[in-house]
């Protein structure tokens, strides 16, 4: 153990973490205890003996449940990427939600034309009808 007037301290600076041997003001040193006792002697005596006179108990708890035993959650995908795949990870699920709703746009147009080709079948159909009972008659 160090004396009050010399202390081994680690310098790590240009002198590559050698030790050197710093002298302690004598007047300082004693003005530092003064006022590490004066606060600690302040302190109300009432709280160190409740502390010391209190007294915590519980009943014992049997864990067999491997389940209930505290382990951390396995990480979430979210959580085990840095901010470049995670940036790169929503960027593709972007382009694939708009490619999915290109898609249902798609789908729907080619029913519309469907329907559309369909409507015009029907009403050349009801003209074929109409000029072959006219030709008939």
């Amino acid at each position: 153990m160090s004396t009050p007037k010399e202390k081994d301290r680690d310098n790590d600076d240009d002198r590559g973490g050698k030790r050197q041997k710093v002298a302690i003001d004598e007047d300082e040193w004693a003005r530092f205890q003064a006022e590490v006792l004066d606060s600690v002697a302040l302190l109300p005596q009432k709280t160190f003996t409740q502390n010391a006179s209190t007294t915590i108990e519980a009943e014992p708890v049997l864990n067999n449940n491997k389940e209930d035993v505290s382990q951390p959650e396995p990480k979430s995908k979210d959580d085990l990427e840095g901010p470049r795949q995670k940036a790169e990870r929503e960027a593709k699920e972007e382009i694939l939600s708009r490619l999915d709703e290109e898609e249902r746009a798609q789908e729907e147009a080619d029913q519309r034309v469907q329907a559309l080709k369909d409507r015009l079948q029907r009403i050349r159909e009801k003209r074929k009808a109409g000029k072959t009972t006219k030709q008939a008659t």
